[in-house]
């Protein structure tokens, strides 16, 4: 596990930055991520038992980074993270909206990329079944997939994909 998250530390780092905007939180949150891998897979026995590391190893560093910045809201909004009023409306409100500027934000990308990123990331594929599905090297696919995740990670940080596209 160690190996997986050296060599993906650094684009982690990119990824976190983006969506918090912060590169300080964004390595407070790459490192919890690694504590969470590591106790998944004590807590598994193995970690063989994942599928694909990296893969869980971003959705970890996503949903930390989500909570970095729902709470920093809270916060401005003097809300406390307890009240079950705002946890069930606001959450819901900011998952559909980044839901809908992730959904929007794949659509801009090259049909290969996008092909690339929903096989491996959202159909479950692994790096070599992405790639000899596009008939591309399984680097290249990684780099297909870490573009369209940077680009999703900018459209999130950026804000509503509707008010961009009014505004042009």
């Amino acid at each position: 596990m160690l190996q997986v998250y050296l060599s993906h530390r650094d684009a982690l780092l990119g990824y976190a930055a983006q969506i918090t905007g912060s590169r300080a939180e964004a390595e407070d949150v790459v490192q919890d991520a690694y504590v969470r891998l590591m106790g998944s897979t004590a807590t598994a026995g193995s970690p063989h038992h994942l599928r694909n590391p990296a893969g869980y190893l971003y959705k970890i560093v996503r949903n930390l980074c989500l909570d970095t910045k729902r709470r920093s809201r809270a916060q401005v909004h003097d809300l406390p993270m307890s009240d079950p009023t705002w946890n069930a409306s606001a959450d819901e409100a900011l998952l559909r909206d980044e839901v809908r500027c992730i959904e929007k934000a794949l659509t801009r990308l090259p049909e290969r990329t996008r092909t690339a990123f929903e096989l491996h990331r959202l159909h479950g594929y692994t790096l070599q079944e992405t790639a000899a599905e596009l008939n591309v090297s399984a680097a290249r696919v990684h780099q297909m997939i870490q573009t369209a995740m940077l680009h999703c990670a900018a459209e999130l940080r950026d804000g509503d994909v509707d008010r961009k596209e009014t505004d042009a």
